[in-house]
């Protein structure tokens, strides 16, 4: 667990949580992302927890295995513990609590969101994946082919061939596909409680990415689009010279689910170096970190409601 605190926090300050992806560490993910710079510049409590070799060699969350996943277990119980801590120790805002994740570490905001709707007020996914798009459910014949590829190959394999997940760089091999009542259901699985109202999410993904396959940006709308009562159109697009920009908004028009989608981004998470309100972070491509004239941190931290 690591931690950034800006000086002067007022009490009842914001806590966001961000999980960086696999192969990189928490302080490279608040630095480089601009995590630290939008948490200085907004008043917001920063949560970095760090994945450890022993857990995964890679150094990714275990979003796919239902030993980590679940509400009160493993990883997921970590992170809710976590919480819990910076909310004893720095008096942050019970109802102002926030979880970002990219890659895999977007699959355990997910899972985080959907374990802990009762804990964080919005989320967002970055070149992430859908909760339980790993899951067999109850059908007996995948259940039987998942326990022989997990026998065989271990449970990473079966996760990557069913979410789409290609760390080779080689191949990419579309997620499977729910219908958004499927995917909606799939929630049901973290063992969270049933709120009247889901957590808002801002979704992120490049039309580029080789790691994380595209199409898991459509499920990721149906998923989160069914978990808050409203159909698969979009309500508003605007479009920039790097992304477009898609609102999905609930009856009352409250936006509940937004979407960035970048043309020419890869596996990455976008920044804009430079100083002031609306710059943010390192363009470091080999480590993730890609300059797309957009502060994601900044971005997200706005749809949020964190931004004056």
């Amino acid at each position: 667990m690591f931690k950034y605190i800006p000086d002067s926090l007022p009490r009842g300050a914001p806590l966001v949580v961000a999980l960086h992806g696999c192969t990189q560490n928490a302080r490279q993910f608040g630095t480089e992302g601009g995590w630290r710079e939008v948490a200085d510049q907004l008043q917001f409590v920063l949560l970095l927890p760090e994945q450890q070799a022993a857990n995964n060699d890679a150094l990714c969350f275990n979003f796919f295995s239902t030993d980590h996943n679940r509400r009160g277990q493993g990883e997921a119980a970590s992170i809710a513990q976590m919480v819990d801590g910076m909310k004893a120790e720095h008096g942050t805002g019970a109802d102002r609590t926030f979880i970002m994740g990219l890659s895999a570490g977007g699959g355990m905001a997910a899972a985080m969101l959907a374990a802990y709707p009762d804990v964080f007020r919005a989320g967002a996914i970055i070149a992430g994946l859908p909760y339980g798009c790993a899951s067999a459910g109850n059908n007996l014949a995948l259940n039987w082919q998942k326990y022989w590829t997990v026998l065989w190959y271990g449970e990473a394999v079966w996760a990557s061939w069913r979410c789409g997940i290609d760390r080779t760089h080689t191949l990419r091999t579309p997620p499977a596909s729910r219908s958004p009542e499927e995917w909606r259901d799939l929630l049901k699985e973290a063992d969270g409680p049933r709120p009247a109202v889901r957590p808002k999410v801002s979704l992120w993904q490049g039309d580029d990415d080789d790691t994380v396959h595209p199409q898991n940006l459509n499920e990721l709308v149906e998923q989160w689009t069914a978990a808050h009562g409203i159909d698969q159109v979009s309500d508003g697009e605007d479009a920039a010279d790097t992304h477009r920009h898609r609102v999905y908004k609930d009856a009352a028009g409250v936006t509940q689910v937004e979407v960035f989608q970048f043309p020419t981004l890869g596996h990455a998470l976008p920044t804009n170096p430079g100083t002031g309100a609306g710059h943010c972070g390192r363009s470091d491509p080999g480590h993730h970190y890609v300059d797309r004239h957009i502060c994601a941190a900044s971005a997200i931290a706005s749809f949020w409601g964190l931004t004056p």
